[in-house]
């Protein structure tokens, strides 16, 4: 009797220890599938806030880089004002006005109703190229008199002098000012922008090679504010992401093989919760190498390097998008997002405030599609200094 109750208790305690091992090892479980989940969190938080410095970064980098290249604000040229343009049988005296074309800084005149040309050189201290009825001729600061060879054996006089006035316009066309113009709100003639504001109208980065979808652009209310409080956006040559003209276009360059996906977002229901949630989805077969512009066709995304009445229409006042690139290389992909109109407008698309004088702000962020298809974002300011 003893030894059945002797067995019994064995019994018994075993079955306790048994009990007491399956709730550990389940505790121990739930810990480590906490303590993984909170790794996979830490991770992708990391990852998240290195692509936003890195997109701060580029900016930063890409903005005092267009702002340096030039000479500055430079202005001792200026177009003369009193061109006598005399032939055999026709003789007139006009003002030639600064023009911008293919390139070259050049001042504009009409005689007989057609055109001559001055293309100038700095301060007029060495050769001027002067055009007049497909006829070139070359005039100097000294002997600006010269006689084209056309049916009218036509005469042009002009003669530079010193000090030379100042026309408001920066010499070279590069002003280094972060606007869009020469001076202030002085624009440049011919609708002409210099590169000044480059930074602000592109998106650009790299994608490592099979590494999933890489966020290239994310557009979101706060950075739509944030575009239209730079008062360096208000140029009236370039219109800005939220308050566009009609619908935009997407214009790229990406230099590997890729397959891109675009999600639109419902825009009311982020502004609210902070959730991201996709209305529409749209996908590309792979693609190679080109500049070209961003194509849909039953859902389907395409790319072709010409406008084919197919681009897809992006309505930034209504959602907001996401768009991403996954690189099917074996190298860095790098690529480049401008967005212009439908007319051809460019577009601040950007967040980056350059208004102050010593420093650049940026509103950088970042979106990471988990394995559950998750969106986990990052969104925060960054701060650097004007070289």
């Amino acid at each position: 009797m003893r030894k059945q109750q002797k067995t019994w208790s064995v019994l018994v305690y075993t079955l306790i220890l048994v009990a007491v091992s399956s709730v550990m090892a389940l505790a121990i479980l739930a810990l480590a599938s906490i303590l993984s989940a909170n790794a996979e969190i830490q991770e992708i938080t990391r990852k998240l806030s290195n692509n936003v410095l890195s997109k701060w970064n580029l900016s930063i980098k890409y903005t005092n880089t267009i702002n340096s290249n030039g000479s500055g604000f430079l202005d001792v040229e200026w177009c003369p004002t009193s061109v006598t343009m005399s032939g055999t049988t026709n003789r007139s005296v006009t003002a030639s006005a600064l023009g911008y074309q293919s390139g070259s800084i050049l001042c504009r005149g009409i005689h007989t109703s057609e055109e001559y040309v001055i293309v100038v050189s700095s301060g007029w201290l060495s050769e001027a190229l002067v055009e007049y009825r497909g006829d070139t001729i070359w005039a100097t600061s000294g002997n600006a008199r010269r006689t084209f060879n056309d049916i009218d054996n036509t005469l042009i006089d002009f003669t530079p002098s010193f000090p030379l006035v100042a026309d408001g316009y920066d010499d070279d066309f590069n002003s280094d000012d972060y606007r869009a113009g020469s001076s202030g709100s002085l624009l440049y003639p011919d609708g002409y922008q210099d590169d000044d504001v480059d930074a602000r109208k592109l998106l650009y980065g790299y994608a490592i090679p099979l590494w999933g979808f890489t966020n290239m652009m994310w557009s979101n209310q706060e950075i739509r504010d944030y575009i239209a409080s730079n008062p360096n956006n208000t140029d009236g040559i370039n219109e800005l992401l939220g308050t566009m003209t009609g619908l935009g276009y997407a214009y790229m360059d990406i230099n590997q093989r890729h397959t891109l996906r675009l999600y639109q977002f419902d825009k009311t229901v982020f502004d609210a919760t902070r959730e991201l949630l996709p209305i529409s989805v749209y996908e590309s077969l792979e693609s190679f190498w080109d500049v070209w512009y961003l194509q849909e066709d039953a859902g389907v995304l395409s790319i072709s390097t010409t406008k084919t009445g197919n681009e897809f229409e992006f309505d930034f006042a209504t959602y907001d998008y996401g768009l991403f690139v996954r690189n099917n290389s074996t190298w860095a992909l790098l690529y480049s997002l401008n967005i212009e109109t439908q007319t051809g407008t460019g577009v601040y698309i950007n967040a980056i405030d350059d208004s102050d004088d010593s420093f650049i702000k940026v509103l950088a962020n970042d979106i990471i599609i988990d394995n559950e298809w998750r969106f986990l974002t990052e969104q925060f300011e960054v701060i650097g200094t004007k070289e």
